[in-house]
């Protein structure tokens, strides 16, 4: 009986014998890799390097080869910059819309007035009538009586060719009055434009006095929408710059140098200012 279990046991393990070799070449396999780890860490570690004399604040007595080079993005230039560009875009204005319509529906019922005084059969009655209320009562009683005279259809054109030449500048974003202190200055150029147009004399002094009386604030706002659009396109542009660190010997002669770059990036990188790129 003991034979016989023997017998299957040689008869077991010689079935093996090639699954044993193969595993123990494996493992002879493994523990060479292992071996090879082991040494090439040691030599790369600094258990076998010199070790440098150094003092804080004293140059190297020796060359010193960075291992790689370093690109310091600079973030704190970087957020200047794009501040600097976002001030440097000037805003974008456009015509007052609320007061501008105002503006011009007071002169549609200057117009609408002067041809409603028709339906008094006595011309004093009508100056009279009509010099009760502005524009009219600055101006002279004879140019008042003149603009009665002028036809309804003739009243319409003129009404039209002079809102067309205020608005041509108090509307143009770079005519048009944008602060208070261009008020005074638009008024004057408006007025040089009536008394260039082709307009009769006394609609001429109608539109004239009329401007002096009611054009007294800005004509412009500003655009936010498309200032907005101009300034974040402006931000957008700004390229980030860095600083490159290049993996030279730090010579004696250009140890000050590398040593204030350093410092620079060292107040930089503890504040979080600036990242670096390998």
């Amino acid at each position: 009986m003991k034979n016989k279990w023997f017998a299957k046991i040689r008869e077991w393990l010689s079935s093996r014998e090639e699954t044993f070799k193969h595993h123990a070449r494996l493992l002879q396999a493994i523990i060479g890799v292992v071996y090879f780890l082991l040494f090439t860490a040691l030599l790369s570690s600094s258990l076998f390097a010199d070790r440098l004399q150094l003092k804080v604040g004293e140059p190297s007595p020796q060359l010193i080869t960075a291992p790689r080079d370093k690109d310091i993005e600079d973030l704190e230039k970087y957020k200047r910059d794009q501040e600097a560009a976002v001030i440097a875009v000037q805003p974008v204005y456009k015509a007052d819309e609320t007061f501008m319509e105002q503006f011009i529906e007071g002169i549609n019922t200057v117009f609408a007035v002067l041809r409603a005084a028709g339906a008094f059969d006595d011309e004093s009655v009508q100056v009279a009538e009509l010099q009760k209320g502005r524009p009219f009562s600055d101006l002279a009683s004879v140019i008042v009586a003149a603009l009665l005279k002028i036809s309804p259809e003739a009243l319409l054109d003129a009404r039209q060719l002079g809102t067309g030449i205020i608005l041509n500048r108090a509307s143009n974003g770079n005519t048009g009055a944008r602060t208070d202190s261009d008020v005074a200055s638009l008024r004057d150029e408006v007025k040089a434009d009536i008394g260039k147009s082709i307009l009769s004399d006394e609609i001429k002094q109608l539109f004239v006095v009329y401007v002096e009386q009611n054009l007294n604030r800005p004509t412009l706002t500003v655009d936010e929408e498309n200032t907005a659009r101009l300034r974040e396109a402006a931000r957008e542009s700004v390229v980030k710059e860095f600083i490159h660190f290049f993996n030279h010997l730090v010579t004696p002669d250009k140890y000050y140098e590398y040593l204030v770059k350093y410092r620079i990036f060292l107040q930089f990188f503890q504040g979080g200012s600036v990242k670096y790129h390998s």
